[in-house]
């Protein structure tokens, strides 16, 4: 029994080998520190607290591990940093690094993705909501109604299309190498690129595009045959369920970009459960950057905050550390800061419609896509992450109502 209540409280750093589980950070707000104590009351409770020795040993091994990962990614990073940052000094650079990892518990990736090296965000490092936060409290507000089923591709395609809201189209699903809705005739009748998805995996992860040449296609610079293409797809199916979509264009007004691939935008909605409507509370347009065609983070994508009132962005951002209050389209030099998205209250309207669909969810982040017909919802995510919400220069999370919204979830 010893061995289990010592093992199992460890699960968020088995998750993330860095941050110490419990351990609420120095410079968090009044209300973070209520709902992280809060959180870490309820998984103890759970599975019961660790012994003294446990807690010894989870935090030796908590500082050898965490001083190891600054170490190596700061030997990664440095190089970067003084290339392009020149004004921050190593010394300042160590001493930040070192103060975020062990009297702030952020880990290295979050202190070099939220960029606290330099003055303005250091200043701010408490109000960042981290990765390792976040996940426990998502995965208690999950409901047991079943409504995070909603994060399956193709389950939340037909809710969103019999609740009337603007989706991205499925024509084909696919499941153990057979077709079960759509068939192979129909998607080369239509002629169009296509997209192919796992339905249970996110963060781009197993996604291909099949770009239609002539009589044949074309996957990641491969020329497949017809009857080729086929056959790959339904042997992908064998490992993951899949759905096949449309390869969607961006609108006019985001296409001039010159981007290959899909501008998104990332939308956040919360409710509590007093309140009778959600509300928008932060939102972030994504756009590809370098050769990648998913508007991932860890593919260089660019992130610019939206406004929520007038859709207006503000300068972009990337992980990279040049890539900073970019007012301008670093390759094609189209204005981003200032510009407004199109259809911007359209969008937020289908995505506070679309968190009726599931009321029992406190906040959901909602992938949307918009082309020349108007915007549409490209999918769902239960466990959303915040990274996207905050690294682009906007509000950090912990400084939002996200707090008060939470903690009236009850």
């Amino acid at each position: 029994m010893g061995r289990k209540r010592f093992y199992i409280p460890c699960r968020l750093f088995v998750r993330n080998p860095v941050p110490l589980p419990g351990y609420i950070p120095r410079g968090a707000s009044p209300a973070a520190r209520r709902v992280l104590a809060e959180v870490y009351a309820h998984e103890l409770a759970e599975v019961g607290h660790p012994g003294r020795m446990g807690r010894v040993a989870l935090v030796v091994v908590w500082a050898v591990v965490m001083a190891r990962e600054c170490v190596l990614k700061y030997r990664r990073q440095r190089p970067a940093i003084r290339r392009e940052l020149p004004e921050v000094g190593d010394v300042v650079h160590l001493r930040r690094l070192f103060a975020c990892a062990f009297f702030h518990n952020i880990a290295p990736d979050e202190f070099y993705r939220y960029k606290l090296y330099l003055d303005r965000f250091y200043r701010r490092r408490g109000e960042y909501m981290l990765f390792w936060q976040l996940i426990p409290m998502l995965l208690r507000a999950v409901p047991p109604d079943g409504a995070d089923r909603l994060r399956d591709k193709h389950v939340f395609w037909r809710a969103a299309t019999a609740a009337g809201l603007p989706t991205v189209p499925v024509w084909g699903f696919l499941r153990a190498g057979g077709w079960v809705e759509g068939s192979w005739d129909e998607l080369v009748a239509t002629g169009r690129d296509l997209v192919v998805k796992p339905t249970a995996l996110g963060q781009g992860k197993g996604i291909d595009f099949l770009d239609r040449r002539g009589e044949g296609w074309e996957m990641a610079g491969r020329r497949l045959s017809m009857a080729e293409a086929r056959a790959w797809i339904e042997a992908r199916s064998r490992e993951h369920d899949r759905i096949i979509q449309p390869r969607i264009h961006n609108h006019p007004a985001l296409a001039r970009y010159g981007v290959d691939g899909l501008i998104t935008l990332r939308l956040l909605t919360m409710r509590s459960r007093r309140a009778d409507e959600p509300v928008l509370l932060a939102a972030a347009l994504r756009m590809p950057h370098g050769k990648g065609r998913l508007a991932n983070l860890h593919q260089d994508a660019l992130v610019a905050r939206i406004d929520l009132d007038t859709g207006r962005l503000g300068p972009a951002a990337g992980v990279a550390p040049a890539n900073e209050d970019l007012a301008v389209h670093p390759v094609s030099g189209v204005p981003i800061e200032g510009e407004v998205v199109p259809h911007w209250m359209e969008c937020k309207r289908i995505c506070v419609a679309g968190h009726r669909m599931a009321p029992t969810l406190n906040s959901i982040g909602w992938d949307v896509v918009i082309d020349a017909e108007g915007p549409k919802l490209l999918e769902v995510n239960v466990t959303w992450g915040p990274h996207v919400l905050q690294i682009a220069g906007g509000e950090p999370l912990w400084a939002t109502r996200f707090p008060e919204l939470y903690e009236r979830t009850g």
